[in-house]
């Protein structure tokens, strides 16, 4: 992982556990990583050098007013204020990742071309818990490599039903064949 989002993380980490309510903070961090990842304006607004940094705070100000968003905004701030904003997305995918080994949840990221639905979401935790056992968190995490479908990572189990291994497949079936 990139060390600076790395740091970043572990300070959000340490916060939701000083808290006590890590589950709140998960649950943030995923709603604020779906949040970004759904809608790149925001992203594109806060790492954009010819906005003022007044102009992003006041934005901050506005859309995580609600308690619910805990400290995130504060983290959003520091990164603007650091000029790390570019890190957002992968310190809440590691913090995100902690909090659920933390909180003891089988973790999995769910990479796909565009944002999937809750629903679809839901539908693969189901499958993945039925086929392993055990109760599965899925954060959906956007990758364009794929061209196509999902790839889940389940700490080191892979799940690959994307267009790209699909055509890398058939192109070592068709190198075989000669």
């Amino acid at each position: 992982m990139e060390p600076v989002a790395s740091r970043y993380a572990l300070a959000l980490t340490k916060i939701a556990n000083e808290s006590k309510n890590k589950l709140a903070y998960l649950e943030a961090c995923q709603q604020l990583l779906q949040l970004i990842q759904s809608d790149s304006s925001l992203l594109n607004f806060l790492t954009n050098e010819f906005y003022e940094k007044a102009n992003k705070f006041n934005l901050i100000d506005k859309l995580f007013i609600d308690p619910s968003w805990l400290n995130l905004g504060s983290l959003i701030k520091v990164l603007v204020h650091n000029g790390r904003t570019r890190f957002l997305e992968k310190t809440l995918i590691e913090a995100i990742e902690t909090l659920q080994v933390e909180l003891q949840k089988e973790v999995g990221l769910i990479y796909s071309v565009t944002p999937l639905t809750s629903e679809q979401i839901a539908a693969l935790t189901a499958v993945l818990t039925t086929h392993l056992g055990h109760p599965i968190t899925l954060t959906n995490v956007l990758d364009e490599r794929l061209i196509g479908g999902f790839r889940i990572d389940i700490h080191g189990k892979i799940f690959d039903a994307s267009l790209l291994n699909q055509l890398s497949t058939l192109k070592q079936r068709l190198l075989k064949r000669g």
